[in-house]
């Protein structure tokens, strides 16, 4: 069966890498920018929701050869939706996307759909969400199977802060960072990184630190909303990173540092938040963060004066900027 998992821009890698850690037996039919088109097996559709990587799962319910006639095109259309009709409640509101189809077609298939499934189309989010793609030269038409809007918006979400980070990119960023017992983030904000790498790794201890009691004590919302096998998970600390002592070494530091509204990016916070790192993670630690394009090169070079360098770095876009999700490790001694 074919599946489109759509996410955002450059990050299609990323999911087949969870579609992996899932063990989500499948076989990449295509990747663009921002989705994977993958065959996969019916029983295994169920597993698709829980990936954290994307936005939206849609599975192939039919697919038409593309012809010039709009006589036979109507008949082909007409005749598959009928097959998928019991799949879509009469007097439902159904929502298209369409992807690389042109204006006529489009008219075609929204006149052919609201007439056999006798639904009412909008343009907000229904209670269908359907797409249609045109794809090695057939249109083929999707369901979105997720909860019926944007998979980003958890489900856990219960307070963010002024600058909290896409679910989706930290979602990632725990993809790239792998599994690691010891874990910190030592600007925790709401919570997203630390909910984010316990549902996809399970760590033994996931310390949680941030200089702001006001943001810790209002995404503890966030926490209890998630399960308890990820809350006995985590230590929560208040205070300021640079003056914390640590009991023991971290494996991995998942993060993302102050910038913006938060802090002014300077090379000289850089090199005192990278020689902290030092301090605080073991020779082998691994360390992954996103940074701002324009950014990026003083940041590597604050890295690399402090014994880190870079070994995966993943260009997407967050909020109109282009953002680089950076993996560095320690360089030997």
């Amino acid at each position: 069966m074919l599946a489109v998992l759509e996410t955002l821009p450059g990050l299609s890698r990323l999911v087949q890498e969870e579609l992996n850690i899932k063990n989500v037996e499948h076989r990449v039919v295509y990747r663009e920018d921002s989705c994977l088109y993958i065959d996969v097996n019916p029983h295994d559709i169920s597993k698709l929701r829980s990936l954290q990587t994307v936005n939206y799962v849609e599975i192939e319910l039919f697919d038409v050869d593309y012809v010039r006639d709009t006589k036979t095109l109507r008949k082909l259309l007409r005749e598959k939706f009928r097959e998928v009709k019991e799949l879509i409640k009469e007097n439902s509101l159904v929502t298209f996307r369409f992807y690389e189809v042109s204006k006529r077609i489009q008219k075609i298939i929204l006149r052919e759909a609201e007439r056999v499934f006798k639904c009412r189309l909008v343009k907000a989010r229904g209670d269908y969400v359907l797409s249609a793609r045109f794809l090695f030269r057939k249109i083929r038409i999707f369901l979105d199977i997720g909860t019926f809007q944007p998979l980003y918006r958890r489900w856990y979400t219960r307070y963010k802060s002024r600058a909290s980070l896409n679910p989706i990119l930290a979602a990632s960023l725990c993809v790239l960072a792998g599994s690691h017992k010891i874990v910190i983030d030592p600007f925790a904000g709401s919570y997203t990184i630390p909910i984010e790498y316990c549902r996809m790794w399970r760590p033994e201890k996931f310390t949680c630190l941030d200089i702001s009691f006001q943001y810790l004590s209002k995404g503890l919302h966030n926490l209890q909303s998630v399960n308890s096998g990820v809350y006995s998970r985590i230590e929560i600390l208040c205070c300021d990173f640079f003056l914390f002592t640590p009991r023991e070494k971290y494996e991995c530091i998942v993060t993302d540092p102050p910038r913006g509204i938060r802090l002014e990016v300077s090379r000289e916070f850089y090199n005192r938040m990278f020689r902290k790192f030092a301090e605080i993670c073991t020779d082998e630690c691994i360390i992954v963060m996103p940074m701002f394009g324009r950014y990026i090169k003083f940041i590597e070079e604050c890295a690399r004066d402090n014994g880190f360098d870079v070994v995966d770095k993943v260009c997407t876009v967050q909020g109109g900027y282009r953002t680089f999700l950076v993996k560095f490790v320690r360089l030997p001694r």
